[in-house]
């Protein structure tokens, strides 16, 4: 990946259009192995691989929560090492844009990612907060019962 990195960065025009099972899992690991030395790459990749899931549709809520929190971290990690461009800016929105509807379905209070790229961010905050709120399930009550009737053996201390 160190090589690679060295070369051309790839387009949208290297990539496939359609779908293609695993697709989403070999741009997460892109994104993962290549954090280190290319974060803007990484984050790119992490957003492929998001949509992929998102199209596959595999994600739950909470799901979407933890890869939307994780694009956030590394969109903060771009910005500190001053590699978020204006081009770069409009890439993510453009991915978050297309994979919008799709978030949508499952996260049907969420509003569509700013047009603002400065802003993306905060969405991307705010995102991360309202999915891991509507992913929470509801816990069962636990009812006790007396079983000391139903044991053969009397308890030891």
């Amino acid at each position: 990946m160190e090589i690679i990195s060295e070369e051309v960065p790839l387009t949208d025009a290297d990539e496939l259009n359609t779908i293609v099972p695993g697709a989403g899992e070999a741009s997460r690991l892109c994104a993962l192995a290549s954090i280190r030395y290319d974060p803007d790459r990484a984050l790119l990749a992490w957003l492929r691989s998001f949509h992929s899931i998102l199209e596959e549709g595999s994600a739950d809520p909470e799901e979407l929560a933890a890869r939307l929190k994780i694009a956030g971290e590394l969109m903060q990690i771009v910005k500190q090492e001053e590699l978020l461009t204006g081009e770069m800016l409009s890439s993510i929105r453009d991915y978050l844009n297309s994979s919008y509807p799709l978030i949508r379905n499952l996260m049907p209070s969420l509003p569509p990612p700013p047009d603002e790229t400065e802003k993306l961010s905060q969405w991307l905050t705010q995102a991360r907060s309202e999915t891991s709120a509507a992913g929470k399930k509801k816990k069962r009550k636990k009812r006790t019962i007396e079983v000391s009737g139903l044991l053969l053996f009397e308890e030891v201390s």
